[in-house]
């Protein structure tokens, strides 16, 4: 009607109160995902009665380099040979699960076990005993996919712990800042706490621009709780390492063999 009352929401100001609710649930979805921890790791095994999980936990827990986090209510069910996760993860899912867990990465995998026949410590005779079977593989929550296989079998889930541990360190470097470089020493903002000791080395990059520098690398020659000295091994010629640089760990040990 012409003499009636003209609303007061107009429909510029209509879209500015959409817009304003549209910010504010996106801040209340972002402000429920927990913070991600970079070194956090969740292990989904299936509980068994050898123990290879609980096993594991301890490992990863002990190692320094990982924390063992909680993931209450993610399962990924996975079968052999290529224990892919069935059905794949959707995006939907792994963004429901980045609100569920501060974890960075998921283990999940399958424990079997079979007979084996070993030898007696005592008299040398041959006595029935029993090998466990361990698959793994770990999802990535924040890139949202899934890393190389890992299979172990040995009668001590100790030793399938372990291994298991260098594998998750071989494919998941740690990576550090150089806080400053002095009198030939160079310092990282890495220490004990997070898994490394003295003797390691890490490749220092530069990143000036899309493409990472190649700067050389250094070998730790003291270790911290929070911090590492390093000294230089080697650099590429004319350049020094500075505050800033990207230091990466060298897993390469964590492949070798152990004795």
């Amino acid at each position: 009607m012409a003499g009636g009352r003209r609303s007061a929401l107009r429909p510029g100001s209509i879209r500015v109160a959409l817009a304003g609710f549209s910010f504010l649930a996106l801040g209340c979805v972002l402000g429920a995902t927990p913070r991600r921890d970079a070194g956090g790791i969740a292990v989904l095994l299936p509980a068994d009665s050898s123990g290879v999980a609980a096993r594991l936990e301890s490992a990863i827990g002990e190692s320094g380099r990982f924390h063992l986090l909680p993931a209450r209510g993610i399962f990924i069910h996975a079968r052999l040979p290529l224990l892919e996760p069935m059905p794949r993860v959707t995006l939907a899912e792994r963004n429901r699960w980045l609100r569920m867990t501060q974890a960075h990465w998921l283990v999940f995998g399958t424990v079997g076990q079979h007979p084996i026949t070993v030898a007696d410590p005592s008299s040398g005779n041959p006595i029935a005993s029993t090998s466990y079977d361990v698959a793994l593989r770990v999802f990535d929550l924040a890139l949202g996919d899934t890393g190389p296989l890992f299979t172990a079998s040995n009668p001590d889930p100790e030793a399938i712990a372990q291994q298991a541990v260098r594998f998750l360190r071989s494919q998941y470097p740690l990576h550090a800042t150089v806080t400053a470089y002095e009198d030939d020493v160079v310092y990282l903002d890495v220490g004990t706490q997070e898994g490394v000791a003295q003797g390691e080395t890490f490749s220092i990059e530069r990143h000036p621009g899309p493409y990472p520098q190649a700067i050389g690398t250094v070998q730790v020659t003291s270790a911290g709780d929070w911090f590492s000295q390093c000294e230089v091994e080697d650099q590429v010629h004319g350049r020094n390492p500075r505050a800033g640089d990207i230091a990466i760990e060298d897993t390469s040990s964590f492949l070798q063999p152990q004795n």
